[in-house]
């Protein structure tokens, strides 16, 4: 379990990382919620993620989805993924 807790929270870090290289090289949020946060100005949608990303987790530890953690994980990490060569192309 710590494992796949550890491996969503990074993902999780690596998300964010790879989404501020994108809008740092010219590209958009694509997630309207956050886009919309991000419109409000500042680093507020950072602090959003973070908490929409806590509570799936706390639900998922909640009831003992564990599965549902490493999912997570897994779907943060490509996302990250592709935000970095999405950074690299516009850096291009």
């Amino acid at each position: 379990m710590t494992e796949a807790i550890i491996a969503y929270v990074l993902a999780n870090i690596l998300d964010v990382v790879s989404t501020k290289k994108v809008l740092k090289n010219g590209g958009e949020e694509l997630n309207p919620i956050l886009r919309s946060a991000m419109d409000k100005g500042g680093n507020k949608w950072v602090a959003l993620k973070f908490m929409l990303a806590g509570i799936a987790l706390g639900i998922f530890l909640y009831f003992n989805l564990i599965w549902a953690v490493w999912i997570g994980a897994a779907v943060f990490a490509v996302v990250a993924v592709n935000n970095f060569r999405i950074a690299k192309k516009l850096k291009d």
